[in-house]
């Protein structure tokens, strides 16, 4: 099982915490966890749901209304909830709690208040190489020429279309609207970004030079701002979305590590092959 196989089950008495990038399966696992019992599921996206703190006991009478007593309760993306952790830190003691999120810093801020040691985490991101064989429903063996060589042809596809489970079935055109997504939604709205069109800019500008050193000098020089912090703060917004990754150049020496450029790496290659702008095909640097 996807992200949770570790424990393959929801563990009582804590909340079952699955984060990861927009569209990426967190829902779908979440599901399959809770196929053994009687479940509630509440999508807190849903334009129809604007609630407050104060009124999520409202969605626990309704479930209780409509499906009498329940095993599990699905929350997801219940962080545009303010305040949503005292909620399931009350019912934690008689419920089996679920709760995802597609923004890493976000949850794990509310998680150090109200339910600090009373949670277990997972991420989970679109499918490796490994897991995209297995949806193909193709098992190599590295002994076998013919398998070598359809394992290199399946890497060659998956390199261009990515991870996300959808883009199999939908195409380029889900990839381009779950960047959207992403960036709108998860960053620009959550955050109420002042200068949308930079961060626009800066996010594009990252997936476009994929696995390349990246200074915040040059980059606020490139989008026209006035202060660096504007750049590291919209990179750390795109990064808590799953969007982006900055990796430190490894080094001995922990002051190295921290003052050498830094390089960025898309969530998912099929996202850059979109998204991104390049004259002509790099499949090394994917």
């Amino acid at each position: 099982m996807r992200g949770c196989s570790k424990c393959g089950k929801v563990c009582e008495d804590v909340a079952n915490v699955i984060t990861g990038v927009r569209r990426c399966g967190k829902s779908i696992l979440a599901f399959l966890l809770t196929q053994k019992g009687k479940a509630a599921y509440v999508n807190f996206e849903d334009e129809r749901l604007q609630l407050r703190q104060e009124e999520l006991n409202t969605v626990l009478e309704a479930i209780m209304s409509l499906k009498g007593e329940v095993e599990f309760i699905v929350l997801d993306e219940i962080q545009y909830v303010s305040g949503w952790e005292r909620f399931v830190s009350r019912i934690l003691p008689t419920k089996k709690i679920i709760v995802t999120g597609s923004n890493a810093r976000l949850m794990s801020k509310e998680f150090s208040t109200f339910l600090t040691g009373r949670h277990i985490s997972f991420e989970l991101f679109p499918f490796s190489f490994r897991e995209y064989l297995a949806y193909n429903g193709f098992r190599p063996n590295i002994y076998l020429t013919r398998d070598v060589a359809r394992t290199k042809s399946f890497l060659i596809e998956y390199i261009k279309i990515g991870g996300f489970p959808l883009a199999y079935k939908v195409g380029r055109y889900f990839l381009s609207e779950n960047y959207k997504d992403i960036v709108e939604r998860d960053v620009v709205q959550r955050y109420n970004i002042k200068f949308k069109s930079a961060l626009k800019d800066l996010s594009r500008y990252y997936i476009s030079n994929c696995a390349q050193e990246i200074s915040f000098n040059r980059l606020k020089n490139i989008l026209n701002l006035k202060s660096v912090h504007t750049v590291k703060d919209y990179t750390l917004y795109l990064s808590n979305a799953y969007l982006i990754f900055l990796i430190e150049k490894y080094s001995p020496k922990l002051k190295e590590s921290i003052i050498a450029p830094k390089k960025v790496y898309c969530i998912d290659n099929g996202i850059v092959n979109t998204i991104g702008f390049k004259i002509s095909e790099n499949l090394g640097s994917l």
